[in-house]
Order: structure tokens, then C-alpha cells, then sequence
């Protein structure tokens, strides 16, 4: 591709870390249902770029806290101010506005970011719709409010005439109390008829479901060497110095996998469970390589030799994958069964399920390649090949939660145990693949998407503080550190992993986006 949003068509981009444009992927079917597993950000596709997100204090490495800029930011998250409710409000209420000066130099109405500064490029016209004027083509887009998908109050789409009110997202994201002012809420049979007030809104970020894919790194391996090179120069003091970066590579990068967790605003979100960092150098005498060394956060937390099977690292992620829906030819959104056990998925898979929950509770990982279980036979097929768990799963629901996968097992020179994996040039294997050898449980160092145990006991390290105090119910009860950002606590992980205390959907829409178990099938967006 040479969209100039991406790629400068001259250079090709070559000057970012030296990678050539042509190795960007634009399209990956994993599941092989003809639809896109990585299609682009919706807000690209209609062609916005960064800038009409990301202003001023984002874009200055300042501190959202303050205004002043006496502070330089320590966090991403303490230095952006635009949250997706800055223009698409939430689902009770439409984005919150203050009087100024629009972006044409008029007095309008406009919507604000997270500090409340105005946003000038986004209007509140007096049709009552939100607009945004792109500030990289001057193109003026529709912007639909939360509360509007999710209430059907007969708010159209004022370009194309569409009602903008979703059956499927008032189920997803409404409040199930009964009240068509608050949407559907995700009634189960179960309970029909006694709506319990639950919404989804309550605890998580709207990235945690509207973010369609989100990108995986597992096993990053840092080589440095001694150098007399009089061109290598220090990125901290200018000065310049003996030691450069060798090689910096990959092992496994999969858009698939994915976890939730929660960041440092207290919302659930999507995870990475990376960067999982193993390092060693050469020496000055022969280019002889060290031991390896493996890091996760500065307190050695996630390395731990006091863990069994550490996972090192993970970090939460607003992945810039925003989907509305599933269509004809992109993956969507993360529907129901993306993170929830369902009566379908337990009656087809409960032994599987069974079989890894205990392998890795207990990290018995010989079980992991015995039957019901088989890294060829199973685990290939519930995770690589299952894109928004197409499946209906169980065993994909115990990955989401942070309980792991048994795939990306390590030995502890950062080498796969892997019986599946045949490539011979794989990192860390020092030119031997994964399978050359029979699969051995006690190689076993690192278990790297094992990022929690069902008590919420993180098994890696995350150093983000909350931006603020937990208010009401700590999402991450069971962890030493319930005041940082982490994995799940033990309520949620009981609540979407245990099938026999925790919540077994009767009613749920599938990886397609398509209604099962309800009353009412759901048509529509």
C-alpha cells in the first residue's frame, strides 16, 4: 500500500527500524470464513488520521493533570486526555459539551475531552447531531452517539437515513432493568423476567469489546555486542559508547490471542501479554554469547524464580482496531461468546475444558499433549485458528481471562517448548526448532500467557499505578497489588471461567455476530 497515512511513498519507510513496507500485512483469515481477521480501525477507514483524535495534550507528552506543563507525563495514560466517550458519550448520556470557539472560528457548541477542554473539531449541530471536521482532509463526519445505538429512540444517520438504535449493541451494551430507556441488557432465560440491573458499561472501557484484534508478541530477544564503531552513541546522554543492539527479534506475533485485564482507569480492557524481553551480549573477546537473561518489570516481578512458570510481562493496550460489526468481508467487534462460557460450548468441549484447567492450575504440562487434550490435535485448533473464538469455546474463554493457553511455554533460554512448531530458524532455539526434540514438560521455564491464577495472583509484572483511587468495587481482588493496574481479580475469573459458580450464558450472539437462546432473535446491526 502507499497510503500516505501510513507509509511515506518516497523512502517507503525504510527509516522505521529499517523494515520495508511491504512486510505489513493488510489482510490475514485465520479461520478461513473469507472475512478479515485484522481489518483496519474504523475511524481510518472512513479516513480520519491520528491528529483528529489526538491533540494537544496528547500529542506534547504532557501531563493530562497538568494544564500548566510544569510535568512531563511517566505514562501514556497520564498524558492522553481523548477518550472514546469525548465523542460518542456513553450509554446514558450523549458527550458532554461546553461553549467555544469551533474550529471555522465561530461560537458552536463542542464536545470535550477528559480534562473538559474543548475539542473544536467536533460540533454539536442544531440538527442535535455530533460532527467532526477531520483536521487532516477538512471532511465532515457523522459522529452517532452511544445512548442512541443503544436506546431506539428514532435518531437517524443524517447522511445515509439509517436508524442509528443496534438491537445487537442495546443486548451488549444496555442495561438489563427492564426499562426500553436503558436498551435490552443481555437477558439470559435463566433470569428472564427478574432483570438484576446489570450492564456492561459499568466496569469496562469500550475497547474491551470494540476492539477487534490485538497484536501479540511473545518471546522478544535482545542481542547486544561489543562495538568500536565511532557512530554508536547513547540515546540517554549523547555521549558515545562500545555497546550496540545485535539483533532484536520476535518468536511468535499473533493478531488471534487476546486477554483482558485492567488498566490503570480501573476498567477492564484488552491486554497484551508481552513484552516478554530475554536479553544477553556478546563479548568483546571471540563475540561469545552471555547466559540469557530475562526481564519483565524493573522489581524482577514476572521472573521470579520463586513462581513456578512465571509469565514475565503484559500491559494493557487500547488497540486502534475499532469495529462497529462484522460484515461480509471484517471480523467485528468481540462478541458474547469472545469472553463468556456458554451452555453450547460446555455441552461440546466440557472435557477438553476440564482437562486444561487442571493441566495449568497444577502446570502439569505433560497433560497438555495427552488426551482429551494435544497441542496438534486441540490446542492448535481452540486458539491459532480461532478467531473471536468462531468455536464457541470454552478452552478460548480461559485464555481471555489470563489462565492461559499451553502454547507459549519457554524454556529458560527463551526457546519454545513446542511440539507443533517445525520452523528451523525459530529465536532462541539456537537454529533448532521446538519439535526437533520429543516435547518435555521439565524444559519448561516460562508459561508466558499464564498471566494470573484463578485467586488473582498475577504470575508477571505490570508497574502501572491507577490514576486514581479504587472507587467501589477493586476489580482485582486476590492480588497483592489491587492498586495497580493487572490481570483480573479472582471474582472476575470466577465469574467467566468456572462453569459451575460462574456465569454459563443461555443466551449469547456468536463470533458472527448472530443470536442464540433468546426470546427474540435479534435482527439487524
Amino acid at each position: 500500500t502507499n497510503d500516505p497515512r501510513l507509509f511515506d511513498p518516497v523512502v517507503g519507510n525504510h527509516e522505521f527500524n529499517g523494515r520495508d513496507h511491504n512486510q505489513y500485512l493488510l489482510y490475514e483469515d485465520y479461520d478461513n470464513d473469507s472475512r478479515d481477521d485484522t481489518p483496519p480501525d474504523i475511524h481510518y477507514e472512513a479516513g480520519m488520521g491520528c491528529i483528529d483524535c489526538h491533540g494537544s495534550y496528547d500529542l506534547h507528552g504532557g501531563d493530562v493533570d497538568d494544564p500548566a506543563g510544569e510535568h512531563l507525563a511517566s505514562r501514556m495514560e497520564h498524558g492522553v486526555a481523548i477518550r472514546c466517550e469525548s465523542c460518542h458519550g456513553t450509554v446514558s448520556a450523549t458527550a458532554p459539551t461546553v461553549m467555544g470557539i469551533a474550529h471555522d472560528g465561530v461560537t458552536r457548541e463542542l464536545a470535550t475531552d477528559a480534562t473538559g477542554k474543548a475539542l473544536p473539531h467536533v460540533v454539536k449541530e442544531a440538527d442535535g447531531h455530533f460532527y467532526l471536521y477531520s483536521k487532516l482532509t477538512g471532511a465532515q463526519h457523522f459522529v452517532p452517539q452511544t445512548h442512541d445505538v443503544v436506546v431506539d429512540n428514532s435518531v437517524t444517520n443524517p447522511f445515509t437515513s439509517q436508524p442509528v438504535y443496534s438491537p445487537k449493541g442495546s443486548y451488549a451494551m444496555g442495561t438489563y432493568d427492564g426499562l426500553a430507556s436503558t436498551g435490552l441488557g443481555p437477558e439470559q432465560s435463566y433470569h428472564a423476567g427478574t432483570p438484576n440491573g446489570f450492564t456492561h458499561a459499568t466496569n469496562m472501557d469500550c475497547a474491551s469489546c470494540h476492539a477487534s484484534w490485538t497484536n501479540t508478541c511473545m518471546g522478544c530477544h535482545l542481542e547486544g555486542e561489543y562495538t568500536n564503531n565511532n557512530n554508536t552513541f547513547s540515546n540517554i546522554t549523547g555521549d558515545r559508547i562500545v555497546f550496540r543492539e545485535r539483533e532484536a527479534d520476535f518468536v511468535y506475533q499473533s493478531p488471534v490471542f487476546f486477554q483482558l485485564g485492567v488498566d490503570s482507569s480501573n476498567k477492564v480492557t484488552q491486554v497484551s501479554s508481552n513484552t516478554k524481553m530475554f536479553f544477553r551480549w556478546r563479548d568483546r573477546f571471540g563475540g561469545q554469547p552471555t547466559e540469557t537473561f530475562a526481564f519483565s518489570d524493573r522489581s524482577g516481578k514476572g521472573s521470579d524464580s520463586g513462581v513456578t512458570a512465571p509469565s514475565l510481562s503484559h500491559n494493557a493496550m487500547m488497540a486502534h482496531s475499532i469495529r462497529g460489526r462484522v460484515d461480509a468481508n471484517n471480523e467485528g467487534p468481540r462478541y458474547c461468546v469472545a469472553c463468556h462460557l456458554t451452555t453450547d460450548g460446555m455441552a461440546a468441549y466440557g472435557a477438553e475444558y476440564t482437562a486444561l484447567r487442571n493441566a495449568l492450575a497444577a502446570n502439569d504440562f505433560d497433560a497438555l499433549d495427552q488426551p482429551p487434550l494435544g497441542f496438534d490435535s486441540v490446542l492448535r485448533n481452540h486458539f491459532g485458528r480461532n478467531t473471536g473464538n468462531q468455536m464457541n469455546s470454552p478452552l478460548w474463554v480461559h485464555m481471555v481471562a489470563g489462565l492461559g493457553t499451553g502454547l507459549f511455554l519457554f524454556d529458560e533460554d527463551g526457546c519454545p517448548v513446542n511440539p507443533i512448531d517445525n520452523d528451523t530458524q525459530r529465536k532462541g532455539c539456537n537454529g533448532q526448532a521446538p519439535s526437533a526434540s520429543p516435547f518435555s514438560a521439565a524444559r519448561v521455564a516460562f508459561n508466558m500467557d499464564r498471566i494470573v491464577t484463578p485467586l488473582g495472583v498475577p504470575m508477571g509484572g505490570s508497574t502501572h499505578a491507577l490514576v486514581q483511587p479504587v472507587q467501589g468495587g477493586n476489580l482485582r481482588d486476590g492480588a497483592p497489588d489491587p492498586d495497580m493496574a493487572g490481570p483480573l481479580g479472582a471474582s472476575l475469573i470466577e465469574q467467566l471461567t468456572d462453569p459451575t459458580t460462574g456465569i454459563v450464558l443461555d443466551s449469547w450472539l456468536d463470533a458472527d455476530g448472530a443470536s442464540h437462546g433468546l426470546a427474540t432473535t435479534l435482527v439487524g446491526p
